[in-house]
């Protein structure tokens, strides 16, 4: 009888492990292939128009767009390159040395 209930348990051990780690793939292939939507990142900053999709980043602000955030209570405005904070020029002043 033991040997029996030892193989009994050693069974369901078994289909018990077996299928944590089948879920677990599955959780990785979701998330992988189903990657959330930057909704967490404030309310309406998507249904705005503030984010828009990147192919390498899956979603990055826009340029040139003022948001007022009512959760945060504050303003948010993007230059040129979708970056918050002033415009800057991308060639360096003349004489600049870099080390």
């Amino acid at each position: 009888m033991t040997h029996r209930l030892a193989s009994s348990l050693g069974a369901f051990a078994l289909l018990l492990a077996s299928t944590l780690v089948a879920l677990g793939i599955c959780e990785l292939i979701v998330r992988f292939a189903f990657p959330p939507a930057p909704t967490l990142l404030g309310v309406g900053l998507v249904s705005s128009g503030t984010y828009g999709p990147d192919p390498i980043l899956g979603w990055r602000p826009r340029p040139n767009v003022t948001y007022f955030s009512p959760r945060f209570s504050e303003t948010y405005t993007t230059n040129s390159r979708g970056l918050r904070g002033p415009e800057r020029p991308l060639e360096e002043p003349a004489g600049l040395r870099t080390a």
